[in-house]
This record gives structure tokens, C-alpha cells and sequence, in this order.
């Protein structure tokens, strides 16, 4: 029997096992283990560190210098960081590469990352994923600046004429005299609201109506992002197999984009988001309930496939909710709630270890609070998109109007 008397030594080998991962990590690499292994978690804060730094910095290029250096930027920052990680050596210039990385995330579209059993290094992984960025940076040759952000801020001779080469580019002829109209209405309306003036972030909160629109939206965007997250964590210990595990649950994806696409203008943002907050909450306390393997795991990958959908649907209604003057600021400070609430999705799924069904029922709950909050915003579908707080005060003040009326003809 041991002697706590006995004097200590810390480890100096390590063998690891590589039954669901077989090959080497850069954890495992370098031994963030023992007294180290803190290092690892460290790297991931790090990383959202820089997303959050990343989404405050391009929301304001997005806003003042334009859509495109704000893409190209980000991106550049996901190219260079990506390729810098496969030569770190030390947990230091590994944390700088990741930070670095951080800020292109979710600025650049969100570049996807595969994990197979190719790309069976970890060096090799973040080169792999680096390098179709370039694609990206070419397209500054080849897109053009948004034209209503253009308008937005003044700058009406060149929307005009990225305007016109759209036309030609569709083969749609536009009469010289709407051109003119346009672009004298176009002025009219910038001298009136102002458009180029510099608004910031705090314009979304001058108002109560627009202070309760914009709390509301980050309120669930925090709840999407986190039960995405957990979904994305939890679904792993379903399957006896990491990389199958995971490779199905992500085969859902797919049809979680194409949902939206085909839907969304039909049924509306509101309707559809109301009926999969409350699938996604179906899904996942059905499967806190089961006892059998297999139906667990189909009735969690619905609740990941709603899940889904909800990240989907929130991404493109809360840009048309935003106005048009602030909407790069305001994506990108929703954005950054979502990466705080995302920081707490390990401690949601490690509930499990106090019950198993614990990460599936708090999901499951959200879930049900975000259908009740979604209740409260203005639908877009078939509506203009708004310029200033002032038009986005106006769509949802029209919105209950139309209720209300709808309801007395009723």
C-alpha cells in the first residue's frame, strides 16, 4: 500500500488511448495532460475570445467601409490563421493562430470544417481547411458592393450604376426615366431620414419599441446558438463511433438549408419558427424519455434537424429586421450574444453526469421559451426591407395594426 509519505514525481510518459480518435492530436502531441491539461480549453476560449473581437470590429467595417472589404478581411484572417496553426509549436503561437482564426469566424459565412479520416493529422486538418479560402478572396474581383447599403449611405451615383450592370447582367432593360426617378427619390429620401449619418450600435436601443425588437432577437438568437451547440456536443455520445456519430448528425444540415429555402416565403418567418422551436423541443424531451438506444438517437437528430432550421431561419430574419444603416453592427452584436450563451453549452451537456436525461429536458425547455419570444417580432416575408430604427419601429407597429384589424374582421 502506498505511503503518502513517499516523495512524488509528475508524470513523464503518457500512452493514449485511441480507440475513438486514432491519431494524434495537438494536445496529444505536446501532453496538455496532467498539470497541462487545462491548456486545450484554453485554446477554445481563446478562439471565441477572437470571435467575439472579430464580430465587433467587422460589424463596424461592415457598416461604414462596405459588405465586401468587411468578407474579404475576415476571410483573410480565417486564411492566414489557418495556415499558421499547422506550424505552431507552443501553446502561445497555437493561442495567437486560433485568436486569429476566432475573428474570421461566422464574418466569413461561417467556413464549414470536415473532420475525416483523410485528414488524419492535426497540422494537415488546418491546412485543409484553410486553403478553399482563397476562393473567397478572388471573388473581390468578381462581386459587387450592396447597392441598397450604398444608398444607405449617400452614395447614390455608384448604386446606380451597379444597379444598371445587374440589369444588363439579367438581360432586363430599365428605362432611362425610371433611372432618374429612382435616383431623385433615392436622394429625396436620403436628404430626409438622413441615411448617411453615422449611426452606431446605440441607435438600436434609443427607442423602447426598437430597444424591446433588438433584445428580443439577441434573447433568441442566445437560446438558438446555445441549442445548436448542445445538440452538436451531445449528439457524439449517442453512437458507439465518433466519426459515424458524427458524420449522420451533420448529414441533417442538408436538409435543414433546403427546408427554409422552399418554405420560408410561404408559410412566413414567424409561423415557421414557432412550429420548429417547438419541434426541436419535442424531439429533444422525447428523447430525455426513451430508454432504447436507437430511438433515442432519432429522436434526438430531429431535435438537432429543427435545430438546425431555427439557426437557419434566425440568421436571415434578423437582417431583415435590422435597418439597413446599422445592420452589419447590430448582426454582428447578436452574433457575439450567440458565441456567449455558446460557452456554456459544454456545461448543459455535462449535466449529464448528474442524469442523463439533463441536456435533453434544458434544450427541450429553451426551446419552448424562444417559440413564446418569437411570438413578439414583426414578420418580413413580402415587406421592404427597412432602412433606419425609425422603419423597423414602423414594420412592427404595422404588424400588430394588421393583427389587430385581422382579428375584429374575424
Amino acid at each position: 500500500m502506498a505511503d503518502k509519505r513517499w516523495p512524488r514525481i509528475s508524470c513523464q510518459d503518457w500512452i493514449y488511448d485511441k480507440t475513438q480518435v486514432p491519431y494524434q492530436s495537438i494536445a496529444t502531441q505536446y501532453n496538455w495532460v496532467c498539470k497541462n491539461y487545462h491548456l486545450a480549453p484554453w485554446t477554445v476560449t481563446i478562439y471565441f475570445l477572437g470571435s467575439i473581437v472579430g464580430g465587433l470590429v467587422f460589424g463596424y467595417v461592415t457598416d461604414h467601409w462596405g459588405r465586401i472589404p468587411a468578407v474579404m478581411l475576415s476571410n483573410f484572417c480565417g486564411l492566414v490563421g489557418g495556415i499558421m496553426s499547422a506550424f505552431s509549436t507552443t501553446f502561445l503561437w497555437f493561442s495567437i493562430t486560433r485568436f486569429v482564426v476566432g475573428l474570421a469566424f461566422d464574418n466569413c459565412c461561417m467556413p464549414m470544417y470536415v473532420l475525416t479520416w483523410w485528414c488524419n493529422d492535426w497540422r494537415l486538418l488546418s491546412i485543409v481547411t484553410s486553403i478553399p479560402i482563397v476562393i473567397c478572396l478572388l471573388m473581390y474581383f468578381f462581386l459587387e458592393e450592396s447597392a441598397r447599403w450604398l444608398i444607405s449611405v449617400g452614395k447614390i451615383d455608384k448604386a446606380m450604376s451597379i444597379i444598371k450592370k445587374i440589369a444588363k447582367v439579367n438581360a432586363k432593360t430599365i428605362s432611362e426615366e425610371l433611372i432618374f426617378t429612382f435616383e431623385k427619390c433615392c436622394k429625396i429620401t436620403n436628404n430626409e431620414e438622413q441615411t448617411n449619418k453615422d449611426y452606431t450600435l446605440m441607435d438600436l436601443f434609443k427607442s423602447c419599441r426598437m430597444c424591446l425588437i433588438t433584445l428580443d432577437l439577441v434573447i433568441i438568437w442566445m437560446i438558438v446558438a446555445l441549442v445548436y451547440d448542445a445538440h452538436v456536443r451531445a449528439i457524439i455520445d449517442i453512437g458507439p463511433d465518433i466519426f459515424i456519430t458524427f458524420s449522420v448528425a451533420s448529414a441533417v444540415e442538408l436538409p435543414a438549408c433546403l427546408v427554409p429555402m422552399f418554405l420560408l416565403d410561404c408559410v412566413g418567418r414567424k409561423c415557421m419558427s414557432l412550429v420548429v422551436f417547438i419541434g426541436c423541443s419535442t424531439g429533444s424531451i422525447i428523447a430525455a424519455l426513451l430508454k432504447i438506444k436507437w430511438q433515442i438517437a432519432l429522436a434526438a437528430l430531429f431535435g438537432r434537424f429543427c435545430s438546425a432550421i431555427t439557426y437557419n431561419i434566425g440568421i436571415q430574419w434578423a437582417a431583415e429586421i435590422l435597418p439597413t444603416v446599422v445592420r452589419g453592427q447590430g448582426l454582428a452584436f447578436i452574433h457575439i450574444m450567440g458565441f456567449v450563451a455558446t460557452l456554456l453549452s459544454p456545461f448543459v451537456v455535462h449535466t449529464k453526469h448528474y442524469s442523463p436525461s439533463a441536456p435533453m429536458l434544458i434544450v427541450g425547455a429553451l426551446s419552448i421559451c424562444a417559440a413564446a419570444l418569437v411570438l413578439f417580432l414583426p414578420e418580413t416575408t413580402r415587406t421592404d426591407l427597412p432602412q433606419t430604427p425609425t422603419d423597423t419601429e414602423k414594420l412592427s407597429k404595422a404588424q400588430r395594426i394588421f393583427t389587430f384589424v385581422r382579428k375584429i374582421h374575424a
